[in-house]
């Protein structure tokens, strides 16, 4: 926290809400909307014109002063009607204290495509001692609206509360909490497509903790519940720390951005990244040498009441100060660790929603839970305790384990390209009847083999096709060349491939059906080995 004044701005950090949703008609469109424009410039020029070296009263007083550029009163004058709708005044304080109220006066503004922005008036309140060390604020926000023909989007019960002190380093430490009682958004120009979602009970703690060398900061958000689609999840949690932040580290961070600071505000993002490298660097070497970590302390949510949580922690382990400068030898001395709880009531209300929607009936939910737990369990990614699917996850030396086996995780490098800038095709076919579900192969039940090594070499094209029957317990049966490649020895071993293939098998009315399918292949310059394929009914 540079300053108590950057956070406690409620008019302008809520901001952007009414600025989304007054740009929300457009999300092509390279400028924001009248109002989102006129505040985002307003704001821009009260954080360049404060100087967080000076006392608390002191930029609050300049703040009261100041005098916007011509460009940005004009800017602000056609949205509000005048160029101050920020105003910061001292108040009446208790004798040995100082007093300040910002004020953000409400709007209600119409544009020439009739979208509407609405507020009422929004107020922070400052009480502090005469040196601006100690400070409580805080700050409401009744109703904030915006709309246009195809969205709206509104919040209400905005309360803004905290109490800060600065330490002799200059750092600041307290706590602010922020509630909004409820944020809502629809699509009218699309009614019941269930695309309106409400938030009720939105809650954000954060406190920073002092300690002689150390920091802790600790955050915590709360939503009560989330309806959307029809349904509901509700209380969301999310709690989190970051500890053990070297304290000397960001005593010297912020002092040279104080320096800077006037720099600063020439340079482009990318210009101030390069000037501010080497901090980073040294804040990084302290956080090796102090075991700075984030504790997820948990991520939680209930649905149909049923609750699904993670809890872990990130960390690094072995890493020195030149790791610093190889991100992929720093990744590979990250060491997380999380345990997930998901209970099977969820995995399968999930399925069930899942298998309506796409015209099937609840049952057949049952079908994919089976499938999905079936598989967790037995690849030995997850185990069962009460009903409870529970998976411990770890990230060691760059590699990722459930429950102690190896998940491979995709490589970065790009998929081959044909001559003609296309991928391989490999395409699945098959009867499925109308309002079926399509069978799905299991992962990693069988795999393609490679192209012949002359057709590799020669780089040469290649079509062959499959056909065999999938039955109602997943498994294939009755594989033949519909169309040789021209390879015997390959085609062949695609056969016997094929043959290990395991199936979910494709559902009518909720029972597994068997399907007739087949698999096409077209090898074009430049592939290396078959793309795995997608199923197309």
């Amino acid at each position: 926290m540079k300053t108590v004044l950057t956070t406690s701005l409620l008019a302008a950090s809520l901001l952007a809400l009414p600025a989304a949703a007054d740009d929300a008609r457009s999300a092509a469109r390279p400028a924001p909307g009248p109002v989102a424009d006129a505040m985002q410039s307003a704001v821009r020029e009260m954080q360049m014109n404060q100087d967080p070296r000076l006392p608390l009263p002191v930029q609050l007083d300049n703040l009261a002063a100041l005098r916007y550029s011509p460009e940005t009163a004009a800017k602000l004058g056609a949205v509000f009607g005048n160029d101050k709708p920020i105003t910061v005044d001292r108040q009446p304080a208790k004798p040995g204290d100082l007093a300040y109220r910002m004020r953000l006066q409400p709007l209600h503004y119409t544009g020439a495509d009739n979208s509407r922005v609405d507020w009422d008036e929004a107020l922070v309140d400052f009480d502090m001692d005469r040196a601006g060390k100690t400070v409580d604020f805080k700050g409401h926000w009744n109703t904030v609206a915006a709309e246009d023909p195809t969205t709206r989007l509104s919040a209400e019960g905005i309360t803004l509360t905290g109490r800060q002190r600065q330490a002799a380093d200059k750092l600041w430490f307290g706590n602010g909490q922020l509630r909004i009682a409820r944020v809502h958004g629809e699509t009218p120009a699309t009614p019941n497509a269930g695309k309106d979602l409400t938030m009720n009970d939105l809650r954000m703690d954060w406190r920073t903790v002092e300690r002689p060398k150390t920091i802790d900061m600790q955050f915590q958000q709360r939503i009560g519940s989330i309806a959307a689609a029809g349904e509901k999840i509700e209380d969301v949690r999310f709690d989190m720390r970051i500890v053990n932040v070297d304290r000397a580290s960001m005593v010297a961070m912020q002092a040279a951005g104080e320096r800077q600071r006037e720099q600063l505000k020439t340079m482009t993002p990318e210009q101030q990244m390069a000037a501010m490298k080497p901090l980073l660097q040294t804040f990084g070497k302290a956080a090796i040498l102090r075991g700075s970590s984030i504790e997820i302390d948990e991520i939680s949510a209930r649905f149909h009441g049923n609750k699904a949580s993670i809890r872990g922690r990130i960390g690094l382990a072995g890493a020195v100060e030149a790791d610093l400068n190889d991100m992929l030898a720093l990744v590979k001395k990250i060491v997380a660790r999380f345990e997930i709880r998901v209970p099977v009531a969820i995995v399968r209300d999930v399925s069930a929603i899942v298998a309506v929607r796409q015209g099937q009936p609840p049952a057949a939910g049952q079908t994919m839970t089976d499938v999905v737990v079936g598989k967790l369990l037995g690849g030995g990614f997850a185990k069962l305790e009460h009903d409870v699917l529970v998976s411990n996850l770890e990230f060691r030396n760059g590699k990722l384990s459930a429950n102690g086996k190896e998940i491979v995780l995709p490589k970065a490098a790009p998929a081959a390209r044909s001559s003609t800038g296309q991928a391989p095709a490999v395409v699945q076919r098959s009867n499925l009847p109308p309002g079926a579900l399509q069978a799905r192969r299991i992962e990693d039940s069988c795999r393609l083999p490679d192209y012949p090594a002359e057709v590799v070499r020669q780089d040469q094209p290649l079509r062959a096709s499959f056909a065999y029957r999938v039955d109602a317990e997943g498994k294939v049966h009755e594989v033949r060349v519909a169309q040789a490649s021209g390879y015997a020895d390959w085609d062949q071993a695609a056969l016997d491939a094929l043959g290990q293939c395991r199936y979910i098998p494709a559902l009518q009315d909720g029972k597994p059906i068997e399907l007739q399918m087949s698999w096409s292949l077209v090898r074009e310059a430049g592939s290396r080995r078959p793309r795995e394929p997608d199923p197309v009914p």
